[in-house]
C-alpha cells in the first residue's frame, strides 16, 4: 500500500519516466479538474503543477506534448463549467456549495460584471475565481463562441 507520507518527486519521477504515457494522462487530469467549477477551488495545482514543470525542465517528460494536454484539460475544464452555468443559470445560487459559501460566486460574478467577457481571460490569472468565472460566463449566456474566444488563449497562456 502507498504510504502518502513517502511519496516525493523523484517517485513520480521514476514512475514517469518507465509510463510516458501516464503523464499526458496526470497532466490533463490535474488541469482538467483544477479548471472545473467548484472543484478548481478545492484542489492544489499550486502544488502539481510547478512538479509538472520540474520534470519537463529534467526531460522526464516532453515539454509540447504536456503543453499540449494541459491546454485540452483547462479547456474541457472550462467548457464543462461553462455548461454547467448555462443549464442552471440562476438556479446555481441554490446549489451546494453556494448555499454555504456564496462568496465562491459572488467573487466570479462581480468579476464578470465589472470586466464583462475578458473576464473569462482575466480570470484564468486570479486563483479564487479561475475556476468558477466560465460557470458564470454560462449563467448569463454569452455565446459560446465568444467565451471560447478568451478561453483558448487563457488556456494557452496560463
Amino acid at each position: 500500500m502507498l504510504n502518502l507520507q513517502d511519496f516525493n518527486l523523484h517517485m513520480l519521477a521514476t514512475y514517469f519516466s518507465a509510463h510516458p504515457h501516464a503523464a499526458s494522462i496526470f497532466t490533463y487530469l490535474i488541469v482538467f479538474v483544477e479548471s472545473m467549477a467548484v472543484i478548481g477551488v478545492i484542489v492544489p495545482g499550486a502544488i502539481t503543477m510547478p512538479a509538472i514543470g520540474f520534470l519537463i525542465g529534467s526531460a522526464i517528460i516532453p515539454a509540447g506534448k504536456t503543453f499540449l494536454w494541459s491546454v485540452i484539460g483547462a479547456l474541457t475544464g472550462d467548457c464543462l463549467s461553462f455548461w454547467i452555468g448555462k443549464y442552471f443559470k440562476n438556479r446555481v445560487h441554490n446549489l451546494w456549495p453556494f448555499t454555504r459559501w456564496p462568496s465562491l460566486l459572488t467573487r466570479a460574478e462581480k468579476l464578470f460584471y465589472h470586466h464583462g467577457g475578458k473576464s473569462v481571460f482575466i480570470g484564468r490569472f486570479v486563483v479564487p475565481t479561475r475556476a468558477m468565472i466560465p460557470m458564470v460566463a454560462g449563467m448569463v449566456t454569452i455565446p459560446l463562441i465568444r467565451f471560447l474566444f478568451s478561453a483558448i488563449p487563457s488556456a494557452c497562456f496560463w
